[in-house]
């Protein structure tokens, strides 16, 4: 017999939105504020975790997007997530069962979201610069400490994001750590490669660097363009998150899907492609193509005579993970990334994009 379903419950006092089984008497599902902050007009800003306790001792996952204001597709999969976890703890899924608990945040920089704004609007300032925070800092230090604080007892943790503007990413994952556990996890997310990053002082700034440094197993989920919502990508993450919270019994339900083998691929397989000279850039593939070394990728033109000032070529023979979306460019501008299965002798810098 299936528990009870009491209508959401608000606490004014502490602007929560509950619902409760009446059964167990227990809180399944929580809208809950952890950061406050009073502005110049009208009522506070308020940032929400969306909370969902399931019915046993399962793990704890937390996943954060909205970090840059653009990243829309990343906010939406967290959305299609709630509204699943919402019908899980209902009874409405039938096949599943929530034993652990999820945290969702699906919008962290607010203004920034309502704006179309990748950064903080208001002084540009990159809330993904400015972890852990420091809750009597400037507002961004107190939004991230709220977030951080809100997360450090996860077991697992997502910093999801997309890419910016200028560059289309196909979909993957980017773990921090090579321990079996956590590649073995990856690739229940169906993306089309983990990339392998190290935990060097350079991310020591991000979010995801003090989840890992608090022995959270943590994740960098990319999908997508800024400003754009991608069906076909969403639906894929979503039900791969979806695979990764029954592998890691978070979730009960059917069994996940097998997970397929995908290439992991590091700084050494890294092929960067850059421009050498300036001008528009039109290119002839797509990302996620397989190339074969020297195979034309694109033109550079004279953007005043419309002359050609370089044809640009696959520099090795590997996946085309990332291609330039924006046209204009300068000389030694980043056009795209291929990797290789085989090791790069040349590659001797991780060049990566501004949100990461």
């Amino acid at each position: 017999m299936k528990a009870p379903w009491w209508p959401a419950w608000y606490c004014r006092r502490n602007r929560c939105l509950c619902r409760w089984n009446l059964v167990e008497r227990t809180v399944v599902v929580m809208l809950e504020p952890i950061l406050e902050l009073n502005i110049p007009f009208r009522e506070p800003m308020v940032l929400y975790k969306n909370e969902f306790r399931g019915s046993g001792d399962g793990p704890i996952i937390s996943l954060v997007a909205g970090m840059h204001g653009d990243e829309i597709s990343a906010t939406y999969l967290l959305t299609r997530l709630a509204a699943f976890l919402e019908r899980v703890v209902r009874g409405m899924e039938p096949h599943f069962n929530l034993r652990g608990t999820v945290r969702l945040i699906p919008i962290v920089n607010v203004p920034g979201i309502n704006f179309a704004s990748r950064n903080w609007p208001f002084d540009g300032t990159d809330i993904n610069r400015m972890f852990p925070g420091y809750n009597l800092g400037e507002t961004t230090q107190r939004i991230a400490d709220g977030v951080f604080q809100g997360t450090r007892d996860s077991h697992y943790a997502f910093d999801v994001h997309g890419s910016n503007e200028q560059f289309y990413e196909i979909p993957h994952v980017r773990v921090f750590s090579q321990n079996e556990k956590d590649m073995e996890l990856a690739p229940y997310l169906r993306c089309r490669y983990v990339l392998k990053r190290e935990l060097t002082p350079l991310y020591k700034t991000q979010l995801s660097y003090h989840w890992k440094e608090s022995g959270i197993s943590t994740s960098i989920l990319m999908l997508g363009v800024a400003r754009q919502i991608d069906d076909v990508i969403v639906n894929h993450m979503y039900e791969g998150l979806i695979d990764y919270m029954l592998a890691t019994e978070i979730l009960e339900g059917p069994p996940p899907a097998p997970p397929l083998e995908i290439p992991t691929f590091g700084r050494k397989n890294t092929h960067l492609v850059l421009s050498q000279a300036a001008g528009i850039f039109r290119p002839f593939v797509q990302a996620g193509a397989m190339l074969r070394k020297g195979e034309p990728m694109g033109q550079i033109l004279n953007i005043l005579t419309g002359q050609l000032e370089e044809e640009v070529r696959a520099p090795a023979s590997g996946l085309l993970a990332s291609l330039r979306m924006y046209p204009l460019v300068y000389e030694k501008e980043l056009l795209a990334r291929v990797f290789t299965t085989m090791d790069n002798p040349l590659s001797t810098s991780d060049v990566w994009y501004q949100e990461q």
